[in-house]
């Protein structure tokens, strides 16, 4: 009798970023391409994942709802994703609840925490392993002040501490802490960054997501600011994603120094970079030659990762009953059962397996 796992992917498309969206089409091919290649590699399984796709939309609320009538309707027995951190702080207390796996690839802050949150995994390195290699930068030039400028969200906060403990231990002084709403108007952000322009110090190590940069810097140039005296670092959260930047916003960051990880060139990664640029010239001819981020990387870890757990657990794994919700709430019920702990299981068991660059966070 055929076993199957029954699997959520919650992923965000931003349809209004044509750009970045691709880049996260891009991600999200890569579960399909490490699921396929799990089953071609292994013909004779009795396991598949079956995807229940669905869009997050970029909000906590959207995701949770998403998530939550998945785990209630069809029994999800994992979740993949969501692509924010804010996200799967919420996703993370309904996989808990209902005893479901849920593993992400991009949401980095040090916020969500494995004590707090004990059905989470990480394939994606927290931000506070980069605070020391930003800091090595600030001290390698000798600046003794710097500006850290962050968003808003779990994202952005998370890592400030992280930052901070980092360039003091480097005897950099953090000279003043600029915190941008994602939601804030143009005029906001030049109004803030007319306030930096007019302290004395000049270097800015920066920690935004991506939309947000982008109007940063657009903002930042035409101030005048991205000139010889200023100096800008950026975390990877930006300088992974480089090729989804329009080029006209490149041009605004000429002379940013980025920090990102670094991804050991394997014989594993050696071929799937060759699968992913036949797939993709396949699929986009005319598009010019654009590498897989390191999201993509750990997107495609998660999921072989997941699919190496769900063969190898035990042959009782299908036996659970779904979830009941109380009448009027929001509250899972889940009949204890063992099933979703050996599949937690199954996973930590398999995660040092990662092909790619997934560094599991517990």
């Amino acid at each position: 009798m055929e076993r199957r796992a029954v699997l959520l992917l919650l992923f965000v498309l931003l349809a209004e970023r044509p750009v970045l969206s691709q880049s996260l089409n891009r991600c999200a091919d890569q579960h399909f391409i490490s699921g396929g290649r799990y089953l071609r590699q292994n013909p004779n399984l009795t396991t598949r994942l079956v995807l229940y796709p669905r869009d997050g939309k970029a909000d906590v609320m959207a995701a949770g709802s998403a998530a939550l009538g998945l785990v209630n309707k069809e029994g999800v027995s994992a979740i993949l994703g969501p692509q924010k951190s804010g996200q799967a702080k919420f996703l993370a207390d309904i996989a808990g609840k209902a005893r479901v796996p849920l593993l992400t690839f991009s949401a980095t802050s040090p916020f969500l925490s494995s004590s707090a949150t004990p059905y989470l995994l990480r394939t994606a390195l927290s931000d506070s392993s980069q605070a020391a290699a930003v800091a090595s930068v600030v001290a390698f030039y000798h600046w003794r002040e710097a500006t850290i400028i962050y968003e808003d969200t779990d994202y952005g906060n998370g890592v400030v501490p992280f930052l901070i403990d980092a360039l003091q231990a480097n005897s950099v002084r953090v000279r003043h802490r600029s915190v941008i709403s994602p939601s804030a108007t143009g005029d906001q952000i030049v109004e803030e960054l007319l306030s930096l322009k007019t302290s004395q110090n000049r270097v800015f190590v920066v920690h935004l997501s991506l939309p947000l940069g982008e109007r940063v810097f657009v903002k930042a140039a035409k101030l005048g600011m991205v000139v010889k005296g200023y100096a800008w670092i950026i975390t990877d959260g930006i300088a992974s994603l480089v090729d989804a930047l329009d080029p006209a916003v490149i041009g605004n960051m000429q002379g940013f120094i980025g920090v990102k990880p670094h991804v050991r060139k394997s014989p594993a990664y050696e071929a799937f970079i060759r699968r992913w640029r036949r797939r993709y010239r396949s699929e986009n001819p005319d598009a010019e030659r654009v590498e897989p981020s390191i999201f993509s990387l750990w997107a495609y870890d998660a999921t072989f990762a997941l699919a190496m757990a769900v063969d190898k657990a035990p042959p009782m794994f299908t036996a659970f009953k779904k979830p009941r919700i109380l009448s009027n709430s929001t509250d899972l019920i889940r009949s204890r059962s063992p099933r979703a702990d050996r599949l937690f299981l199954a996973i930590w068991r398999v995660s040092s397996l990662g092909e790619l660059a997934g560094i599991f966070a517990w």
